[in-house]
């Protein structure tokens, strides 16, 4: 047998209609949910509509398994399936400790949609920072590429020259929104691009970590007190699509809030979850 045959492919590389794909290969090795991780990934939707899901993750919970993790979104996902059905899909991905908005679909069809849309910047992020510095470091826009690397087992992304082997260009967008009397700031990221740790990168090279970022410079203590998670936050997600725009919205979580308190930094109307 062909070493393309073994792998489940036609000779030309691709894969068999029916092979698995090795994501898939590894979510069947996986043992099934327990009834708490169903809970908690049900827990999670704020959006399920059209083969749409919206899901609010929390600062700590990894997207997708890797060495040391032991539950993540990907996994928990199959709790979301219709009888039946394969497990909704990611369509993009937030870092492990960064909270908020994160789309799945599905269907392979819906999530070819709405990754297109990534891809064709037709969907607007906007994150919410606090960041460490003064103020008049913030630009409008910050367009500098990135490249990946591991320093002391970190994958990291740092500035790189355009053209240089392993650049991205990566713009992130920027606003003040709030200051504090300690020098902490509330800032609006929007990122143009997609790439890896982008706003913590950019923010780092600006002067101006994000707070609880130690890969970036970040503290762990305020004169609030100390920093309880990575203060960056996935609040909203607009999208174009073909049936009209949707626009969904992730309040901010409450140790967010509370810190943003103890420093003295309002948030913006619509980021605070209103009361029961």
């Amino acid at each position: 047998m062909s070493r393309d045959r073994r792998h489940g492919r036609n000779p030309q590389g691709r894969p068999r209609s029916g092979a698995s794909s090795p994501s898939q290969a590894r979510r069947q090795q996986r043992p099934p949910l327990t009834a708490d991780e169903i809970a908690l990934i049900r827990s999670l939707v704020i959006h399920d509509a059209a083969g749409i899901i919206a899901l609010d993750k929390p600062s700590g919970l990894a997207v997708q398994g890797g060495s040391g993790v032991t539950l993540d979104v990907d996994r928990l996902l199959a709790g979301l399936a219709a009888p039946g059905k394969d497990p909704p899909r990611l369509v993009h991905r937030l870092d492990r400790e960064t909270s908020g908005l994160l789309l799945a679909a599905r269907t392979r069809s819906r999530a070819a949609e709405l990754s297109a849309a990534f891809a064709g910047r037709a969907a607007r992020k906007l994150y919410l920072a606090v960041v460490a510095g003064p103020a008049d470091r913030l630009v409008p826009l910050v367009s500098q590429p990135l490249r990946r690397m591991t320093q002391n087992g970190l994958d990291l992304s740092v500035p790189a020259r355009p053209g240089t082997d392993g650049a991205q260009d990566a713009e992130t967008g920027l606003a003040l929104l709030a200051e504090g009397a300690s020098g902490a700031c509330l800032v609006e990221a929007r990122p143009h691009t997609g790439r890896m740790h982008q706003i913590r990168a950019h923010l780092a090279g600006l002067g101006l970590p994000i707070l609880g970022d130690t890969k970036y410079g970040g503290t762990l203590m305020t004169p609030g007190g100390p920093v309880p998670r990575l203060m960056l936050h996935a609040l909203s997600l607009e999208i174009d699509l073909p049936a009209g725009p949707l626009h969904l919205t992730a309040p901010v979580p409450e140790a967010f809030q509370d810190l943003c308190r103890e420093l003295g930094l309002s948030l913006p109307a619509g980021a605070i979850r209103p009361q029961a």
